[in-house]
């Protein structure tokens, strides 16, 4: 990948923190189609694991194109009850899947997007976007996710960043914002950085959260990390500046990240 000197700052879709996002980095996974991987009885203690949000080419299956399935387990506190009650339950982003898929909640089917064989119909460009009703949550227990996928070429699986499953409604009203300026992004010399993010709450909810910035340097080392308890009222909107001691010249990736009972939203930027 060729690096830019100058930065262009990389506004990422929300890339999950997984205690407060619900779900897991790793999924199981297994290569094949078995209807009995859908249910919650099925024991895929043996299935390897992939990240969910890559294709799963670049993570030990190269070339395979045909079906698979990704299964994941998630606890759903029951302090969320209200709120899912309140906006509708749940929803579930998987992002992007190449090419086919079908949703499975606790052994229930919740959705599909495309067509498999023998009438295909690939969807690889389609963000996924399920609804997990209230009454279908196993509260403070175990919940299991399945997705069947089919892949006909190329590239296959689910991809575009990690699912986030939140409460139905909250994360529309909520956004972070970097308002780091352009001339900002480049590293010249050492000095002391000024990181401005902006939170906005349109919702009828206060929020109370943390705020992190993590920078690491191009060798995935952590370099700096800084977290801020914040209040988010709602109707409102506030910007809070992180400050970073001067850092060498050299280029750095970072997030910024607010995580609440339900809500996580981040954003990944470079700078150097």
């Amino acid at each position: 990948m060729t690096k830019l000197i100058c930065l262009c700052c990389l506004l990422l879709p929300a890339a999950p923190l997984l205690s407060q996002n619900l779900l897991p980095s790793e999924w199981k996974f297994r290569t094949g189609d078995e209807s009995a991987w859908s249910t919650v009885q099925f024991n895929d203690s043996n299935w390897k694991t992939i990240r969910a949000g890559e294709l799963w080419e670049s993570q030990g299956y190269p070339g395979y194109d045909g079906f698979a399935w990704y299964r994941a387990w998630t606890m759903i506190p029951s302090s969320l009850k209200a709120k899912a009650q309140q906006y509708g339950g749940f929803i579930l982003r998987l992002n992007k899947i190449d090419d086919v898929d079908q949703l499975y909640f606790n052994g229930v089917v919740i959705g599909q997007t495309g067509q498999f064989p023998p009438d295909y119909l690939g969807m690889y460009d389609a963000l996924r976007e399920y609804r997990i009703p209230e009454d279908q949550i196993n509260w403070d227990a175990p919940n299991l996710i399945a997705v069947r996928v089919y892949d006909s070429s190329g590239g296959g699986g689910i991809y575009g960043g990690s699912p986030i499953l939140t409460v139905k409604g909250i994360t529309d009203l909520f956004s972070l914002k970097l308002l780091m300026q352009p001339e900002n992004h480049i590293l010249l010399n050492p000095k002391k950085i000024s990181i401005p993010v902006n939170i906005a709450n349109d919702s009828n909810e206060s929020m109370t959260g943390q705020l992190i910035l993590e920078i690491n340097n191009d060798f995935k080392q952590p370099i700096s990390s800084q977290t801020l308890k914040v209040k988010s009222g709602k109707h409102s909107s506030k910007t809070i500046t992180f400050e970073v001691n001067p850092l060498p010249p050299g280029f750095y990736k970072a997030s910024i990240q607010f995580n609440s009972e339900v809500i996580h939203q981040s954003h990944q930027f470079a700078f150097g």
